[in-house]
């Protein structure tokens, strides 16, 4: 959903260069600044299963290049604080969203994960979600408490223990998206060798050997250009990058 609010918003911000987003017969129609146009784009696996439709998930292109622009959070950066309907009313505490990524050659590929450790040290995975789910509904709309904000040394020591915690949390993520990257290892190992294979059976059956014998030079020094490409794209490189830590109070502290 939040992926939804994201590029919806960022389409309606660059009106003045092109962006455009409506709703069509299924899903929205979306121009973007580039001039490409996106008839029935979708959000959800659900709506995606209808036919004509283009799902704009985390993996699109597009979705990517925009999460990738979100800004970072410097450690030391004061934190604002936020009461949030529904949520301060139980429970108060540091919420942050951090995107997990893993960086290999030519490709990078992330997700989003929120975080939320209450003022008594849990790390609360319902809240962390509901809290996000509130923020993305509430498009800017919560209530901000300027003299709650934290900064100094207490801004620092925040984001460290949020670090700490998001690393641990996160493993399961970046496993995920390390096993998802060794298929994609697999599929194109196999790939390359059933086509380098063909060629190979291809050039057996030229006739003459000088030519065939020449081929058959080009097409080892070729495979081994491209075994040495694809060792390369086996070295994956983890990243925890802060996009967003914020305090949530208490309503009575609103007051």
């Amino acid at each position: 959903y939040w992926t939804e609010r994201m590029t919806i918003s960022y389409l309606q911000t660059e009106g003045a260069r092109g962006g455009e987003a409506e709703a069509d017969d299924v899903g929205y129609r979306l121009q973007w600044p580039d001039g490409v146009t996106q008839r029935r784009a979708v959000f959800s696996r659900q709506e995606s299963e209808q036919p004509g439709t283009t799902l704009l998930s985390l993996e699109h292109p597009r979705v990517r290049r925009l999460t990738a622009r979100l800004p970072r959070f410097t450690p030391g950066q004061p934190l604002g604080s936020v009461v949030i309907e529904g949520i301060s009313d139980k429970v108060s505490g540091i919420w942050s969203l951090w995107r997990i990524g893993l960086r290999t050659e030519g490709r990078y590929s992330h997700r989003a994960m929120p975080l939320f450790i209450s003022d008594e040290g849990r790390v609360l995975a319902p809240t962390a979600k509901a809290v996000w789910d509130r923020l993305i509904d509430l498009d800017g709309d919560a209530e901000g408490i300027a003299h709650e904000a934290i900064g100094g040394d207490t801004s620092s020591t925040v984001f460290e223990q949020a670090y700490k915690e998001a690393a641990k949390h996160g493993h399961t993520v970046f496993t995920e998206l390390l096993a998802s990257h060794e298929q994609r290892q697999i599929k194109q190992r196999n790939k390359g060798r059933r086509a380098f294979e063909s060629r190979r059976i291809a050039i057996d059956r030229i006739g003459l050997p000088q030519v065939r014998n020449h081929r058959l030079r080009e097409l080892e020094k070729e495979e081994v250009e491209w075994q040495d490409q694809i060792a390369a794209q086996d070295l994956a490189l983890p990243e925890l990058t802060a996009l967003i830590l914020v305090r949530v109070a208490r309503s009575e502290d609103a007051e």
